[in-house]
């Protein structure tokens, strides 16, 4: 309930202020796990990726965050999966994998942390373990605007648009080598680039 109270008060807000709009959305699986992939620029990309779909979403979060009693509370509620950017915890990544396989869409950022000039940085390797591991696919999401909204170092958005385009979903078994591994590493940079892709289709 929680959820979807905020969701409908983040998709008002957004369409709103950001005049919020979504391409590609019929490349949204409509049923089953999936990973959404997007690149980070903003603070605002985490409900901006979320609004895509009117399913559920699970995020990973900097476990800092939890620090905040107020935060914790939404958090839990909501279905946040705390994460440490330097060590990630055994027990996040269990936890997001068991989601996955319970047919929940958890949304990452391959990159690990905001772009500091808003270009699209080098993955790390996890999104491909992830999906690999859940057997889930991956739909790249592109989130233009959001860096112009609210900035790295602002303090205030400003009312600018925000467009999220959404890719065709890739899945792990593109990427299984010989011996019947996941090559997790082309994974996920193949995710990033499809990312960068979509850019380019839009120039």
């Amino acid at each position: 309930m929680i959820y979807y109270i905020s969701r409908n008060i983040l998709w008002v807000f957004f369409k709103i202020c950001f005049r919020y709009r979504v391409t590609g959305s019929e490349n949204i699986p409509a049923r089953g796990p999936f990973i959404i992939a997007s690149n980070h620029a903003s603070f605002l990309d985490p409900p901006a990726a979320g609004l895509i779909t009117w399913r559920k979403v699970c995020f990973l979060a900097k476990a800092d965050l939890y620090n905040n009693p107020l935060f914790k509370w939404w958090g839990t509620r909501v279905g946040v999966i705390p994460i440490s950017r330097s060590s990630p915890t055994l027990g996040a990544i269990k936890g997001t994998i068991e989601r996955l396989k319970k047919g929940y869409i958890v949304a990452l950022f391959p990159e690990g942390t905001r772009s500091d000039d808003g270009s699209i940085k080098d993955p790390k390797g996890g999104v491909g373990f992830l999906a690999a591991k859940a057997n889930a696919p991956v739909l790249p999401v592109l989130i233009k605007g959001s860096d112009n909204a609210l900035p790295r170092h602002a303090v205030m958005f400003r009312l600018r648009p925000i467009e999220v385009m959404v890719g065709k979903p890739i899945s792990e078994r593109m990427y299984l080598k010989e011996n019947g591994e996941c090559d997790y590493k082309s994974f996920s940079k193949d995710v990033m680039d499809r990312i960068r892709g979509l850019s380019d289709n839009e120039d």
